[in-house]
């Protein structure tokens, strides 16, 4: 298990260095900026709901041979220290490299790897994923792919912690529609993470489902798609893998596009 991970720190660190040199000459990019509030977070352990103001840049890109998504959250909480934390996630495209161009259901299908760091008062914690992708054509979404990973994840909070690889199952999509005369869109991500064993027990499978619902107040004044306004609902059961947590947000949300 050790050597499979140690491929696996590797691989997802020449896949990142590529992706990042990729970027410079990609072939389109957004890149947007979020603010969320809501007041009903859990911290494990803890009894009592948090509120939080979360500040979220978002990138993604498409570029030759694949695409990019990358993000950042700084969250304040009351009464808790200051949080950062990131996924960085490039993709490699079979069909691009082959140029296939297939015209059903599954419309491109990807090497894919995933960074994700975060860092609070306790310490840092990472995670390195690699696994097949797919974009798939599902009627009425501007994108909808699937991602299917193997996971390795390390936590230095306690004495060096390491937990044994997981899988993981992540799923995105954007739906955009008009409802009188104004533009919405739906949209979000759901990631499913096995149960893994740690060196103080075992952490419980756990889910996490995040949609939105956003209205394009831009395009009420002319510049549509710059800012969009609405909410975002997170459920995260078994939060951080710890059985029985379940964590239930609603946030309000203001999104800038630049």
């Amino acid at each position: 298990m050790k050597r499979f991970s140690t491929c696996l720190y590797l691989v997802c660190g020449v896949l990142v260095a590529t992706a990042s040199r990729a970027a410079v000459a990609a072939d389109w990019s957004s890149t947007n900026a979020q603010f969320l509030n809501g007041d009903d977070f859990i911290i494990p352990g803890i009894v009592g709901d948090i509120e939080k103001n979360i500040l979220t840049l978002e990138h993604a890109s498409g570029w030759k041979y694949g695409d990019n998504f990358f993000f950042v959250d700084v969250t304040n909480g009351d009464g808790t220290a200051s949080e950062l934390y990131g996924e960085f996630n490039p993709r490699f495209s079979f069909g691009k490299l082959n140029e296939w161009k297939p015209d059903g259901f599954v419309r491109d299908l990807l090497l894919a790897a995933q960074w994700n760091f975060g860092k609070d008062d306790a310490g840092n914690v990472s995670a390195y994923l690699v696994g097949i992708g797919f974009d798939l054509a599902v009627p009425k979404a501007a994108f909808f792919q699937l991602n299917l990973y193997q996971r390795s994840e390390h936590n230095d909070q306690v004495f060096g912690r390491t937990n044994d690889d997981t899988w993981q199952l992540n799923v995105a999509g954007l739906f955009p529609f008009n409802l009188g005369g104004s533009s919405w869109s739906v949209g979000g991500f759901a990631d499913y993470v096995g149960k893994v064993n740690g060196p103080f027990g075992e952490n419980e499978a756990h889910l996490l489902i995040v949609p939105q619902l956003l209205l394009d107040v831009g395009a009420m004044a002319g510049s549509p798609g710059v800012i969009q306004a609405g909410i975002e609902y997170s459920y995260w059961k078994n939060k951080f893998g710890v059985d029985g947590e379940t964590e239930r947000v609603v946030q309000l949300m203001v999104k800038w596009t630049m």
